[in-house]
C-alpha cells in the first residue's frame, strides 16, 4: 500500500487520505487484489474531493452573487431600504456590479429562493466529504464568505438598526432602553426610521447593549459597519475555537468548521443580517475551549467533557493554569447570559459536564462574573432588565411550533401549545443536565440537543437561531444531531425564502389567515409602528 501511495511522483492528497482511512489488512474473501482495491479507493477519493472542492467554490460564488444582487437596488433582500432610499454607505463597495437582465425570466425572488436551495445542496456535499478537502481550501472559502457578507448591505432583516437605535436612545437622549420605548424618542434621529421595534422595550442583554453604547459616538453609518465588523470577527473567532475544540476531541476540524460555518441559513440570515448571535456563540465557544482540558489526550473522556475530573489527567491537584481556565469557563458562560438570556439553559449542563473536580471553580467563576455584570448593569440601567416577555409572547407564523400546532388541528401555537412546549424545554434541560452530571453523555453533544429543542419549541423564532446549535452539533460524536440540524436548516430555507407563500399555498397552510395568525399580526404591527 505504501509503495502504491508513493507511485506517480510527488505526494498526492488523495493517496494520503486513503492511507489514513484504509484498513491495514484486507478481508480474506474480498476477491480483489490489494493494489487494484487501493487504486479504486484513490480514484473515489479524488472524485469526492473534487466534488467537495467544487461545492466550496459554488458556495463562495453564490454568496457573492446574492450580495451583489442585494447591493444593486432595493428588494426583498433589503427590508431597510426603499426605492428612493438606498444610500451608498449602506450598499457598500459591491453596489452597482449586478448585470442587467430581463426580470421576466428570472426575478430576484426566484434567484434567491432557488439559489438558496442550490447552496444548501452544495453545503451538504462539502460537509459530507470535507475530510478529503485540503485545510487551506476550506479556510480560504470560509474567509472569503465572511468577507463577502461583511461587504453586504443588511440582509434580510432590520435588527442591526434596532441595536443602534436602542443604544442612541441611552447615550444621546438619556432614555433607558429597558424602561422607555423607542416611540418616545425624537423621530428625527437618523436610526429611528431604519429600525422597527418602536413600541417594544429593548430585549437585548445588558452586556451587548453596553458594547453598542460604545459605538454611538461614531454615528449611524459608522456604527453599522462596526457592528458588521464585530459580527464577522466573532464568526471567525468562534470557528477558530471550534477548530481547536474539534482537534482536542479527535474530530475532523475541517468537517466541523464546514458544518458550522458554511450553512446557507447562517450565511444569509445570520451573517447577512448582522445578528449579535455570533458574538454570543463566540463567547460560548471560548468557554467550551477553556472547558476542554488541554493536558488530556485527544479523544479521551476528559477532553470530551464526559464528566471526569480535570485532575485525573495530570497532577493530583489543580495547577494555577487549570484553576484560571475553570474560572474563565464560568466567566465566559455567564457573559453569554448577559449578552442573550437564552444561554442560561446551558449553565447546569456545563456545570455537570466539567466534572466534580472542576465544578466548584467553574461555579465560582460564574458567580463572580454574575456579580460584576449585575453591578455594571445596575449602574447603567438601574434595576431594569431586558423585556423578554413581550417579544417571546409573539408567534412566528411559519415557525416550527406554530406549524406543528396547525398540523395538530389546534389552530397554531396557542396558549395550551406553548405550555406543553415550555414543559418540553424544561424536561429536555433536566434530562441533559442529568446525563452530564452522571457522565453518561458528552456535554458538547447534550448542549446541542438542548439548543435544538429550544429552537424548535420557541414561539418567536428566526432562521439565524440555528447558529446556537451548529457548533455543538459539529462537535458531537454522532451524526444524529447533525442530521436533525440539516432538516431544520432546509425547513428554514423553505419557510423563510421569498417563495415561501407559494409553498404554503401548495400544502394548503395559511398561518396568517387563522384567528391566532390575525391576532398575532395585529399585535406585531402595533409593536413595530
Amino acid at each position: 500500500m505504501a509503495r502504491i501511495a508513493r507511485s506517480g511522483g510527488a505526494p498526492d492528497h488523495a493517496r494520503r487520505v486513503v492511507l489514513n482511512s484504509f484498513p491495514a489488512s484486507l478481508p480474506g474473501d474480498s476477491g480483489l487484489p490489494r493494489a487494484r482495491l487501493s487504486r479504486t479507493a484513490v480514484g473515489s477519493v479524488r472524485l469526492t474531493a473534487a466534488l467537495a472542492a467544487l461545492s466550496l467554490g459554488f458556495l463562495v460564488a453564490m454568496s457573492f452573487a446574492l450580495v451583489v444582487l442585494a447591493a444593486q437596488r432595493s428588494s426583498v433582500l433589503t427590508p431597510t431600504t426603499q426605492p428612493r432610499f438606498f444610500p451608498s454607505w449602506m450598499t457598500g463597495p459591491l453596489g452597482g456590479l449586478w448585470p442587467s437582465f430581463p426580470e421576466s425570466y428570472l426575478t430576484p425572488e426566484h434567484f434567491i429562493s432557488f439559489g438558496l436551495l442550490a447552496m444548501f445542496a452544495c453545503y451538504i456535499v462539502a460537509w459530507r466529504w470535507a475530510p478529503q478537502l485540503r485545510a487551506r481550501w476550506t479556510i480560504a472559502a470560509l474567509v472569503l464568505v465572511q468577507l463577502i457578507f461583511f461587504l453586504s448591505p443588511p440582509l434580510p432583516d432590520t435588527d442591526v438598526f434596532n441595536y443602534i437605535n436602542y443604544a442612541r436612545m441611552g447615550v444621546i437622549y438619556h432614555l433607558n432602553p429597558y424602561a422607555t420605548i423607542p416611540a418616545l424618542e425624537p423621530f428625527t434621529d437618523a436610526s429611528f426610521a431604519l429600525s422597527n421595534w418602536h413600541h417594544l422595550l429593548s430585549p437585548y442583554g445588558p452586556l451587548f447593549t453596553l458594547i453598542m453604547y460604545a459605538l454611538v459616538p461614531f454615528g449611524v453609518p459608522a456604527s453599522f459597519w462596526l457592528v458588521k465588523l464585530i459580527v464577522a470577527g466573532s464568526s471567525l473567532g468562534l470557528l477558530a475555537f471550534l477548530w481547536r475544540c474539534a482537534v482536542r476531541l479527535g474530530r475532523s476540524p475541517v468537517r466541523a468548521v464546514v458544518f458550522a460555518g458554511l450553512n446557507p441559513v447562517v450565511l444569509v440570515w445570520g451573517l447577512g443580517g448582522d445578528h449579535y448571535d455570533f458574538l454570543l456563540m463566540f463567547v460560548i465557544m471560548l468557554g467550551v475551549y477553556l472547558a476542554l482540558d488541554a493536558r488530556a489526550p485527544a479523544g479521551s473522556a476528559v477532553a470530551a467533557g464526559s464528566g471526569a475530573p480535570a485532575e485525573s489527567a495530570g497532577s493530583p491537584g489543580a495547577t494555577p493554569e487549570v484553576a484560571a481556565r475553570d474560572l474563565g469557563v464560568g466567566a465566559a458562560f455567564m457573559s453569554a447570559v448577559a449578552i442573550k438570556a437564552s444561554a442560561g439553559l446551558l449553565l447546569p449542563i456545563v456545570l455537570g459536564g466539567v466534572g466534580a473536580g472542576r465544578r466548584r471553580r467553574v461555579a465560582v467563576g460564574m458567580m463572580a462574573s454574575a456579580l460584576a455584570l449585575a453591578l455594571a448593569s445596575y449602574l447603567a440601567f438601574g434595576a431594569r432588565l431586558p423585556d423578554l416577555s413581550e417579544q417571546s409572547s409573539l408567534v412566528t407564523g411559519v415557525g416550527p411550533a406554530n406549524i406543528l400546532g396547525m398540523l395538530l388541528g389546534l389552530g397554531g401555537d396557542t396558549a395550551g401549545m406553548r405550555a406543553v412546549l415550555f414543559a418540553v424545554i424544561l424536561v429536555t434541560v433536566a434530562l441533559c443536565t442529568y446525563w452530564t452530571w452522571t457522565g453518561r453523555r458528552s456535554w458538547c453533544a447534550v448542549a446541542g440537543v438542548a439548543s435544538l429543542v429550544l429552537v424548535l419549541a420557541l414561539s418567536w423564532t428566526a432562521p439565524w437561531y440555528i447558529v446556537w446549535i451548529l457548533p455543538f452539533a459539529a462537535l458531537a460524536s454522532s451524526d444524529r444531531v447533525r442530521y436533525a440540524v440539516l432538516a431544520l436548516s432546509l425547513y428554514f430555507i423553505l419557510a423563510f425564502s421569498p417563495m415561501a407563500s407559494d409553498l404554503m399555498n401548495l400544502v394548503h397552510l395559511h398561518p396568517g389567515s387563522t384567528p391566532l395568525g390575525q391576532r398575532e399580526g395585529a399585535l406585531f404591527n402595533e409593536l413595530v409602528h
